[in-house]
Order: structure tokens, then sequence, then C-alpha cells
């Protein structure tokens, strides 16, 4: 949407996981502790990818300064996180000023 284009590109789960780490890094060593051994012993096999900066994934041109799409830039920097730990959780997001513009209890709560 903001790219205008796929951000992870996968053709399958497995596909999906590179992509993502391609672009975001490897996962932290604390993160990988977190996984069970099979999964763990898969992606410490894995090719190890420092990823791309936020600024080269989603390029300042994107988000004009002055506008609401500066607040997007924020969110998605809170949602791009693989660790779900240190992810925005779905509460978070909902309060997060870009999204609370549209926020309607009734919908959230019914």
């Amino acid at each position: 949407m903001v790219r205008g284009s796929v951000l992870f590109p996968g053709t399958d789960h497995i596909d999906q996981w590179n992509k993502v780490i391609e672009q975001l890094g490897t996962p932290s060593q604390e993160f990988l502790m977190k996984l069970n051994q099979s999964v763990r012993t898969y992606v410490e096999n894995r090719p190890r990818y420092a990823g791309y900066s936020f600024e080269k994934l989603f390029p300042d041109v994107l988000f004009p300064a002055d506008s609401e799409h500066n607040k997007l830039k924020d969110l998605l920097s809170k949602m791009l996180v693989i660790d779900a730990s240190k992810r925005i959780s779905v509460d978070e997001a909902l309060q997060h000023a870009y999204i609370n513009v549209w926020y309607d209890p009734t919908e959230v709560e019914a």
C-alpha cells in the first residue's frame, strides 16, 4: 500500500520466512532461544542477513513530514518487528495516533 508493492512476496511459508529475514534481518539469539529446537536449528542453518534499515525499506519521500503519513511511518516501524514480545500489540496499535482517528470502541468490543 505505502510502497506500491508487496513487502514480503513469499510463495509459501518457507519462502515467506526467507523474505522476512532478508528484509528485516536474521533474528537475535535472544529471539532464537524462544523457538522450539527444530525451528531454531532450521533458522540457525539459514544464511544470516543484516536486513535493511527502516529508512531503506520506507524512504522518507513516502512520508511527507507535514502529513498524517508520518504517523504511519512510526506505526509501521513498531509493527515490522519479528519478535512478538517487542512488537506493538493490537491494543497498542488501535490506540496509535495513526489508527486512533478511525478507532470505534463499539466495533472492537461488540
